[in-house]
Parts: structure tokens; sequence; C-alpha cells
């Protein structure tokens, strides 16, 4: 019977580089995974919440309430050459109901310098993925006005599609960019065992 072979090396590369891949749940609003800042130079973190009780009154025509909050966070190195670990701050609230905004507030200015790298994760909860696309395509486009534009958005793959979806609704889609600078979303799926990867443009 024959029985493949795969040397030590080989096995060893692939475990180590299956390591270096964060797990999308373990990376949270306060955005202090050691991956994330050793990869990156700033990052954001997109959470949804659906179970706020604003606006639950009878007769109350924006009802439900998804709250979506964007934390952001620069990374600095320090002396040894290593990230200064600060947890994320606020940047911005967005409220929704369903897929409307009805308000948005901003806490805070970005402190990052223009082209350096930078992702955005979404979060796992919540299930107004619509809402989260729709704050994850003005975060694009302003970030890209500061020459800030994530190289990663990586979102939970139960989400992926609606995500994919909504962002062609915003003429985004997954096409050959026509060259030079062009506003795009490169998003990526977790967990990586089922890994869906694409690449969105901003059709004009």
């Amino acid at each position: 019977m024959f029985k493949p072979y795969f040397p030590a090396a080989v096995i060893g590369m692939s475990v180590a580089l299956i390591c270096q891949l964060p797990c999308g749940a373990d990376i949270d609003a306060k955005l202090i995974d050691p991956y994330v800042q050793k990869e990156f130079q700033w990052a954001m973190f997109i959470d949804t919440q659906e179970d706020k009780p604003y606006l639950n009154y009878r007769s109350s025509r924006l009802n439900p309430i998804t709250q979506v909050r964007v934390t952001a966070s620069s990374f600095q190195q320090g002396k040894t050459n290593t990230p200064v670990i600060t947890p994320a701050q606020t940047y911005e609230e967005f409220w929704y109901h369903e897929e409307v905004p009805i308000g948005m507030r901003r806490y805070r200015t970005l402190d990052i310098k223009p082209n350096q790298t930078g992702a955005i994760f979404l979060g796992s909860r919540g299930d107004n993925s619509a809402a989260a696309a729709n704050v994850l395509v003005r975060l694009a486009v302003e970030l890209d006005l500061q020459e800030l534009a994530p190289s990663l958005v990586e979102v939970p793959l139960d989400k992926y599609d609606v995500i994919a979806s909504v962002l062609g609704r915003y003429s985004f889609f997954p096409r050959i960019s026509k060259g030079g600078r062009q506003c795009s979303i490169h998003l990526r799926s977790h967990p990586y065992n089922k890994l869906k990867d694409e690449y969105f443009y901003l059709q004009n």
C-alpha cells in the first residue's frame, strides 16, 4: 500500500504558516491582537449590536435599532521594535433601522499618517450585515480620500456573501482593475479553512 511521504521540514513550514494566520474570532474591538499590531500600522474594528432598546415604544417606526461602533488604533513601534500595546478607542458610532442610517456620531479624528498599511475587521456579533456593509463602504471611501485605504477587510464567513452583495449596490464589483489609482476593498473571510478572498473595485 502506497504511503505518501512528507519531509518533516515541509510539515513544519506548513504548520508555521497556519499558526501565523490570526483567528478572526480572537480579534476584538480593543485591537490588541499581536498579529494585527505586527502586520499593520493601524486597524479598525466594526462591531454591531441589535439589542439596544432605543426608540422601543408603541407605534415606533424606528424600532428595532442596530448600533454599529467603529474603534480604531494606530500602532507605534517601541525601542525594541515591538508594537506599543494601546487599546483602541471609539472612532465613530452609527445607528440603523434595518438598512437605513438614522444617526451618526464621530468621537475623534484619526491619528494615522497617509500611505500606512492598515486593516478593518468586522466582528461576529449581530445579524444586520447590510448595515455593517454600509459602514464599511463609508469607511473605505473616507479612508481612500485620506490616502489611508486598508490593505485588507476581514469578515466572518457567514457574513461574507451578504456583504459582497451589498457592496454591489454601491458599485463595488469583483472585476479587474482598470489600472491607476482606484478605490477598492480587499474582502477576505475567516476562518481560513473555507477561505473566500476577492477584490472589489469601485466602478464609476
